[in-house]
């Protein structure tokens, strides 16, 4: 149960269907083979526009920027309200990944 929570929260920044576009190509390219979550986001990292960014791209990681970049959100949210001197740079790392949050009670943006 572990190992397919990991393999979910390495995949939770795609959509549906990108993941599922994903396996069929794969499928197409190994049909004997089952794919693993590190070959699923290689996948569907093909083909992103490289215009301006504004916003991480998650399916450029590999698997341990992946468990690194959840360490890190992790820790901004902890900022976010134990810490005000690091509230704004808490804010900009989590709407850079475009990870939701909520600003404790009184807290200004």
């Amino acid at each position: 149960m572990a190992q397919l929570m990991d393999h979910v929260n390495l995949l939770k920044g795609n959509s549906q269907a990108e993941i599922e576009s994903a396996c069929k190509k794969y499928l197409r390219q190994h049909p004997n083979k089952r794919p693993t979550p590190g070959a699923l986001l290689e996948l569907v990292g093909e083909g992103q526009s490289s215009g301006p960014v504004t916003r991480g791209n998650r399916q450029k990681l590999s698997i341990d920027e992946r468990q690194k970049l959840i360490d890190v959100l992790m820790t901004a949210k902890h900022w976010l309200v134990e810490y005000p001197h690091l509230r704004n740079h808490a804010i900009q790392t989590l709407e850079y990944w475009g990870e939701p949050y909520e600003l404790p009670e009184g807290a200004k943006k």
